[in-house]
């Protein structure tokens, strides 16, 4: 049984004020920061994480020390002021507290040393006043009757959640900058405190290096002692948004590289005056979509994203981002090079096919289960029925169309949540109304033919998709209306 301290613990987590920083820290933290970076959106979740999360804290040492409400305060407010002061102030204890959340989590974890968000701590203040102005918790004021337990349950579940989400960095994938310095190959990623590599032999293996962020800048070393500030290693790495126009690449004057992200690779041996295509990416309109579910929040850009000329083995070297790196040899011999989970990925030959066809795969389901539906009013009639058929017909229609800017992160899951819950509805609904239509108004083989019938149109519906992403079809839209029609040309073949 939950004790008073606890309860007031979790009644003050449950308060206004702490729901709405839970928002804010929500909103702020996984849609303004991402978006439109500023001074303002980098303290915003600092504030409101530093407002609720004392609460979460002292909830779970109120279990053990159900007695000691002096104790509990001090520790969850001296752990979370405490940690957050000297992280954001004092280099040790900063690397400490980002080593400490890497090994947590299993993910890379950029959070910046920046003594000015001490500021921040004012929301401390305010949470502690907050406590002592709460009384001791009596059970009138505690009981159930005022905080539904399904509440206190999700205000608990959102601080830890929130709290894990927004420690985690963008992800550490593939190499999209490229450097030359004093005989190795230094490879860097879009984002401040990305893991940076260095390549000694030519391109072809690649060790990460050590890495330290501390108020927004980044160092690599490759032993721990010597270190390389990011913005003399490379410059271009200050930008999170990866340069698409077109660049030469000058190997020695005369022989010169054109590339740009997404296009074919051109090569000049006359200084620029003519250009040859010399690699072509083969490529299926479907490698976005792979890369960007494979890693949620990485914003995929075709290589070539950089290049740089290695002097001492004369090879070249192509940043491709998700796809590791591209190795050019001098004898014209081009090799795909996998840098840790950045790969080259065979989609064009099927890898990745029901990763990327998630959500295709509910949308030929519910599809399917309409189509049954529609079918089964031959014996099934009411306007309650029809109007509820019409409103399905409607969302489903809205999913087909936006299915491709809800491909990836938040709206992804959210998407394929509903799309699930709604195939599992239908499902149901389905059982319902053949147990009671075919003892009554149809026969066993009437209903099995419904049936199949709406299996036919999932099938049907999926293999324009499953072309699209083999790269037969070009367009996504040409293959949602080649689904859309052949499924459409069953339905009313079946309902004649």
């Amino acid at each position: 049984m939950e004790n008073r301290l606890s309860r007031k613990a979790l009644k003050l987590l449950c308060s206004p004020l702490s729901l709405s920083a839970i928002a804010v820290l929500l909103v702020n933290d996984h849609l303004l920061r991402r978006f439109w970076p500023s001074w303002i959106t980098g303290k915003l979740g600092d504030f409101a994480w530093l407002l609720f999360f004392p609460f979460a804290l002292a909830w779970g040492w109120a279990l053990v020390l159900p007695r000691r409400e002096r104790l509990v305060r001090g520790l969850a407010f001296g752990m979370t002021g405490g940690v957050f002061a000297l992280a954001k102030t004092v280099p040790v204890c900063h690397a400490f507290v980002v080593r400490a959340a890497e090994w947590v989590l299993r993910q890379p974890v950029v959070w910046v040393r920046d003594p000015s968000d001490l500021v921040a701590l004012v929301s401390l203040a305010v949470a502690w006043l907050l406590w002592e102005k709460l009384p001791d918790v009596k059970i009138p004021i505690a009981s159930r009757r005022n905080i539904p337990i399904q509440w206190e349950r999700l205000a608990l579940a959102a601080a830890a959640l929130l709290t894990v989400a927004n420690s985690a960095g963008p992800p550490a994938i593939g190499i999209e900058h490229l450097a030359y310095r004093e005989g190795s190959l230094y490879g860097l990623g879009r984002y401040v405190g990305s893991h940076g590599y260095i390549s000694h032999d030519g391109g072809f293996t690649w060790t990460r290096l050590k890495t330290k962020y501390d108020t927004g800048e980044t160092a690599y070393s490759e032993d721990g002692q010597t270190w390389i500030n990011v913005a003399e290693l490379c410059p271009a790495c200050a930008r999170t948004e990866v340069d698409l126009t077109a660049h030469i690449l000058d190997v020695n004057g005369t022989v010169q590289y054109r590339y740009a992200s997404g296009k074919p690779i051109e090569r000049s041996e006359d200084g620029g005056i003519t250009w040859q295509k010399v690699f072509t990416r083969q490529s299926s309109p479907a490698d976005k979509t792979y890369y960007e579910r494979t890693y949620p929040n990485y914003k995929f850009y075709p290589g070539p994203l950089d290049a740089v000329a290695d002097p001492q083995t004369g090879n070249v070297i192509f940043a491709m981002g998700a796809e590791g790196v591209l190795v050019r040899t001098p004898d014209d011999t081009w090799t795909w090079v996998e840098v840790e989970l950045a790969r080259r990925a065979e989609i064009r030959r099927g890898e990745g096919l029901w990763l990327i066809l998630q959500g295709e795969l509910l949308l030929a389901a519910g599809f399917g289960l309409l189509v049954i539906m529609t079918l089964l009013a031959r014996w099934r009639r009411g306007l309650v029925r029809k109007s509820f058929l019409t409103l399905y017909w409607i969302l489903w229609g809205m999913n087909v169309v936006l299915m491709p800017e809800l491909r990836t992160s938040y709206p992804a899951v959210l998407d394929m949540l509903l799309m699930s819950a709604g195939c599992i509805y239908l499902l149901i609904h389905i059982g319902i109304e053949l147990a009671m239509t075919i003892p009554k108004q149809a026969t066993i083989r009437e209903g099995s033919q419904v049936v199949l019938t709406g299996l036919a149109v999932v099938a049907v519906f999926l293999i324009p998709y499953i072309l699209w992403v083999l790269a037969v079809i070009p367009w996504y839209g040409l293959a949602a209306g080649l689904g859309v029609a052949l499924g459409v040309t069953i339905l009313v073949t079946s309902n004649q």
